[in-house]
């Protein structure tokens, strides 16, 4: 899943998919960048939100 791609194609800021996730902004950064990966609970909140692609 890339993050930041489906995050841009909404129009959502890191603040955004934060909020909605119940994460820090820098979590998400992390997470785009590639630094650490999502837990598997966070993960499926992304993908209710963003999608699975």
């Amino acid at each position: 899943m890339d993050i930041k791609k489906l995050r841009e194609k909404r129009g959502w800021t890191l603040e955004d998919v934060a909020s909605k996730v119940g994460v820090s902004m820098m979590s998400v950064h992390r997470w785009e960048t590639g630094k650490t990966k999502p837990h598997r609970i966070f993960l499926k909140k992304l993908e209710k939100i963003l999608g699975k692609k």
